[in-house]
């Protein structure tokens, strides 16, 4: 914590961020908009439900907030697949200054490519469980991997169906994991 606390300081010292439509605001989930109630305890997987949006469409028009971009992270990041359940906690974020978009960026599913491109970046703790009771399942309380992403980075934009879409992972750390830990119940 006081190591982010001590990069917003420096960024909003050296003006990172500002005037160009960037924000020096780490989303951390701690009272911000983005706090998504945990989902209800699946009891396939001894883990709480993957956390979803509504809608997707704040802001309008202008560039997104940290708090929004954390919460539309999560809301791409959970979800099931087959046996297994992809669940993300601690997310903290920050919004760089929007870019325009270009081809050398990568590809963006629907992107609207009107709208500037924002990135994003920060940190998580990402779960990959396993379903339990089946032939081949962990014991309960250790049916997951769990994968730390300190550096991670990726993008918010705006899809043509109006929808912002954000992702990030940090491909440099990904493949460090700590099998068998206890999914995630509450946030």
């Amino acid at each position: 914590m006081r190591k982010q606390a001590l990069l917003a300081i420096s960024l909003m010292i050296s003006g990172c961020g500002e005037g160009s439509g960037g924000s020096s605001e780490i989303a951390d989930g701690t009272g911000d908009v983005a706090d998504q109630p945990a989902g209800p305890i699946d009891p396939n997987f001894g883990a709480r439900s993957p956390r979803t949006c509504a809608d997707k469409n704040a802001p309008a028009s202008g560039p997104i907030t940290a708090g929004l971009a954390r919460k539309y992270f999560i809301c791409k990041a959970e979800y099931y697949s087959g046996a297994t359940l992809y669940l993300v906690e601690n997310v903290k974020l920050q919004v760089g200054g929007g870019v325009p978009y270009t081809p050398n960026l990568g590809s963006f599913h629907e992107i609207d490519v009107t709208v500037p491109l924002y990135p994003i970046r920060g940190s998580l703790v990402k779960y990959s469980c396993a379903k339990i009771g089946g032939s081949y399942s962990p014991p309960p309380g250790s049916s997951c991997q769990a994968f730390d992403e300190p550096a991670a980075r990726g993008y918010c934009y705006k899809t043509t169906f109006n929808d912002w879409d954000c992702y990030m992972s940090d491909t440099d750390n990904y493949s460090t994991s700590r099998p068998g830990v206890a999914p995630p119940r509450n946030l």
